[in-house]
């Protein structure tokens, strides 16, 4: 056995050895033909592809496309976003320069960036925005800013795809712009209007206003249909005869850090049917120095109207029931301050309420929460609910020159703690100095 497992092993080690050489012989060959099976295929040697069965074609082999005429065509994938500059005094010969901002959205097919020179301003009445633009002033670091007017027919903002945005910044339009469809967003961007309707209007679509002003006679924003409205570091302002400053119809309302001026209302919101979220927004109806200050105050500041869409099915532990919040702003020179509409539910924490006839006034069928407010300076009563209203009242002050802190139909108190409607309405902790 011994002797047999040796002459084996010889054979074995005999093969082995003869089995490297051959394959040292196959690597050499190979290095000689000039590169191995891969890249071969990568250059198209058909001889030494790995891959190269009869009748398989891969998912990845190169097609060659047809144009029109059914001939090839070079580069198959389509053009990117172009950009044009725009000088509407003095155009230049310069290539890609153009002579209104017409001209330059026919150049780019509605995709892309136009820079817009300072100086002469360039009329968009009635011009279409269909795609993805870029509008801003050209060379915008420099400090002076290009300008955009219109007359009576507004610019408009009408993409095909709902989710297709048209931006203008770091510009100023004397004009009005109206959304039809898809998004605008204004991004230091001065609007001043002085038609007979509103400055910037939303019939289907979103807004979205970023660290700009929009001034009118009218109305400054009105969404009659929108998506979502966003206004963040932002001024808006009407005069003291305008209807409201803000008019609001939308899906989801956020506004952050806002400055609201004049109008017989300043913050009217129709109806929000799945978000509403109104942090640090200062309505006002005029300041010192006004030129034109208001001979009274006006109707009302903020207004929550109509029943929330998000509110129509019944409530169950745990889930959120109030997702319309106002928090941490202030309102100054109406008859009243903030008024909850029937079917609504809104959280008011944190607000500020000066010289209102009326700070807080509750309807009937509405829930309120109101946390830490200040109601200062009341001429009738502080926080007024109808009989029907319910909700809570927790560490509120509330100073009154006339009237009561607190009315819940006809049973008015200024007691601390007060359980109104047989438990309807409670209040806990209320500073009342009347």
């Amino acid at each position: 056995m011994t002797g047999w497992g040796t002459s084996n092993r010889s054979v074995v080690v005999a093969g082995a050895l003869a089995l490297a050489g051959w394959l040292l012989g196959f690597q050499d060959a190979a290095q000689a033909h000039g590169y191995p099976g891969a890249q071969a295929e990568a250059q198209g040697d058909a001889g030494s592809d790995p891959y190269n069965f009869p009748n398989i074609k891969l998912c990845c082999e190169r097609r060659r496309w047809k144009g029109p005429n059914g001939g090839p065509v070079k580069n198959p994938v389509p053009p990117g976003p172009q950009t044009v500059s725009v000088n509407c005094g003095m155009p230049t010969d310069a290539p890609r320069s153009y002579s209104s901002v017409q001209e330059g959205l026919a150049k780019i097919g509605g995709f892309g960036t136009i820079f817009v020179a300072p100086g002469t301003p360039c009329e968009i009445s009635g011009v279409v925005f269909a795609g993805p633009v870029v509008i801003s002033t050209d060379r915008y670091g420099y400090g002076a800013r290009a300008k955009l007017v219109t007359a009576e027919s507004c610019a408009l903002v009408s993409p095909a795809a709902p989710n297709v945005a048209v931006t203008l910044g770091g510009i100023d339009v004397d004009g009005c712009l109206a959304v039809m469809s898809g998004g605008l967003s204004l991004d230091e961007v001065n609007v001043a209007w002085r038609g007979n309707h509103s400055a910037v209007t939303v019939n289907h679509g979103s807004l979205s206003v970023k660290r700009s002003t929009i001034r009118a006679k009218d109305i400054a924003i009105y969404a009659a249909s929108a998506g979502r409205v966003f206004i963040e570091e932002s001024k808006l302002a009407t005069t003291s005869t305008g209807p409201q400053v803000v008019r609001l119809s939308a899906a989801v309302v956020q506004m952050n850090d806002v400055k609201v001026k004049g109008g017989a209302i300043g913050v009217l919101l129709d109806n929000v049917s799945e978000g509403l979220d109104l942090n640090k927004v200062d309505v006002y109806r005029g300041e010192p120095g006004d030129p034109y200050p208001p001979v009274s105050p006006g109707d009302q500041g903020i207004v929550v109207g109509g029943a929330q869409a998000m509110q129509d099915l019944p409530w169950l532990p745990g889930m959120d029931a109030r997702r319309v919040t106002i928090h941490s702003g202030s309102v100054t020179g109406y008859n009243v301050g903030i008024a909850i509409g029937p079917g609504s539910s809104v959280a008011v924490e944190d607000m500020v309420v000066n010289g209102a006839a009326q700070g807080i006034s509750v309807a009937a069928g509405s829930y309120a929460q109101m946390t830490n407010n200040r109601i200062k300076g009341t001429l009738a009563n502080g926080i007024v609910l109808q009989v029907g209203a319910r909700g809570t009242a927790d560490r509120n002050e509330v100073q009154c020159v006339h009237g009561r802190c607190v009315c819940y139909g006809g049973d008015c108190s200024s007691r601390s703690n007060y359980v109104f409607g047989n438990g309807a309405f409670r209040m806990t902790d209320t500073e009342c100095d009347d």
